[in-house]
């Protein structure tokens, strides 16, 4: 359905990544704009005036792209504005129209996450954590003191942010925020001299998995299709391992550390 992808425009996550993309991504908000004045069956007037806010907005956006982190909030309330703005152009009939549209991508792309959910806990995670039990041997008693208790901070502050997120508290989510970049640094401090100490481990392992590892992104990037999720919303996803992303080097880093986090053996409930 066309009218599934009008929602993306609206959404933050799309607008801070889209504009690190360039003119591939003009190219397809152009499209994605069209979807949406076909979806609302928004008279030329709309159009116009809709565009002319999402320009608007991109504009008051781009010198706060710099710092996501510090900025996090003044994108929040201008992301805000301009749902509001966009509102008032639309007919009762078509804002109507539009919550549905929302939900029905809500759904959506949570029957995605499900099914991405469960691929990784029945291919991904039963391989990673047999390697994550084989590297254990690798680990002095004070390296597995440090990691389980950084894996407990870590659970601690994301059963936090859990709890914030089903309250809809805006401070509670700054601060929340804020606790996540206290702990990526803590993460780096107390992580990665471990990864340092056994980088030839660690590469040993990422080597074993690499056809493995590009079987589970051509997999995974098929269940995407079928609901046919943009890049723009893989960025939630969660990554399994020693998945590629940004600078090889940050990425290499994230993906030991999520492995080291990870249990060697899996906690029956």
């Amino acid at each position: 359905m066309k009218e599934k992808m009008i929602v993306i425009v609206m959404l933050l996550p799309m607008v801070l990544k889209s504009h690190a993309q360039g003119s591939a991504w003009e190219v397809k908000h152009k499209q994605q704009l069209e979807q949406w004045a076909e979806a609302l069956n928004l008279t030329a007037e709309q159009r116009a005036l809709i565009e002319d806010l999402d320009k608007k907005h991109r504009e008051q956006i781009k010198p706060l792209l710099t710092d996501l982190e510090g900025n996090a909030e003044k994108l929040r309330a201008l992301h805000r504005e301009h749902r509001k703005e966009v509102k008032t152009v639309l007919t009762p009939e078509q804002q109507t129209r539009l919550k549905e549209l929302r939900k029905e991508q809500k759904d959506k792309m949570k029957q995605m996450r499900s099914e991405l959910r469960n691929y990784r806990e029945s291919n991904i995670e039963p391989v990673l954590r047999k390697k994550r039990l084989e590297f254990n041997k690798e680990l002095s008693e004070e390296e597995r003191k440090t990691i389980d208790a950084m894996r407990k901070k870590v659970w601690k502050m994301r059963e936090g942010a859990k709890e914030e997120r089903r309250g809809h508290h805006h401070i509670s989510r700054h601060n929340s925020h804020k606790k996540h970049h206290d702990m990526k640094q803590e993460m780096k401090v107390n992580l990665e001299p471990i990864v340092e100490a056994h980088k030839v481990a660690f590469d040993s392992i990422k080597l074993s998995l690499e056809a493995e590892s590009g079987k589970w992104k051509a997999d995974m990037k098929a269940i995407r299709a079928k609901y046919e999720a943009t890049s723009d919303w893989n960025s939630d996803e969660r990554r399994s391992g020693f998945e590629k992303h940004d600078k090889p080097e940050t990425s290499h880093k994230k993906g030991a550390f999520r492995f080291l986090l990870m249990k060697p053996e899996k906690t029956k409930k």
